[in-house]
């Protein structure tokens, strides 16, 4: 069975400010157990110069992560973000369920490696998987399932989308992987 691990740090950032020779207790599941100041490590413990809490993403789109690059570029005359959405829309066609789980994983890795703990995903491809008792259930499964695999903390958002643009526009058949009506979408929110 694991034990709780003591870290020391020089210099943290705690709720009431900066503080100096930080002893902190994480327990085997990763919580804080204590936080003391005024604390000297045991000789030959290594001490953190200096200890932030994890950054929180609270704004993302995983699958995206997937063209990232495809749509940047000094010689790419006329784009713009409509030249951006198509280019998002043509590779929507090409991914499958298993797919966005993985690009999910991949960047929750990336998040985690860059100090990022918790991560807020918008999810709004609700109908990738084809005809789906219930839509949006196995891309969102998917994408939670990424986020345990990762061990990143993980909150979906699911989102509502029902039209093209503003002025409530009817949506292009490119956009028919976001759109749900109002009774599938609370369907979908019962089934999660």
């Amino acid at each position: 069975m694991a034990e709780s691990v003591e870290i020391f740090a020089n210099r943290a950032l705690l709720p009431h400010g900066w503080a100096t020779n930080i002893a902190l207790t994480i327990t085997p599941s990763g919580a804080i157990a204590s936080i003391k100041d005024n604390s000297v490590p045991p000789r030959g413990q290594d001490q953190i110069p200096l200890l932030l809490p994890g950054m929180v993403n609270t704004h993302s789109h995983a699958f995206q992560r997937a063209f990232a690059g495809l749509t940047e570029g000094h010689d790419q005359a006329g784009a713009d973000f409509w030249s951006w959405r198509k280019t998002l829309y043509d590779m929507l066609r090409q991914l499958t369920v298993d797919d966005i789980k993985n690009i999910a994983r991949y960047l929750y890795i990336e998040l985690l490696k860059g100090g990022y703990t918790s991560v807020a995903e918008f999810h709004y491809l609700h109908h990738l998987a084809g005809i789906e008792e219930v839509p949006g259930l196995a891309s969102a499964s998917a994408i939670t399932q990424a986020a345990e695999d990762a061990g990143i903390g993980f909150t979906l958002l699911p989102t509502l989308y029902r039209h093209s643009n503003f002025g409530g526009q009817d949506p292009t058949p490119s956009q028919k992987p976001f759109i749900h009506d109002i009774g599938g979408f609370l369907e979908l929110l019962s089934a999660l």
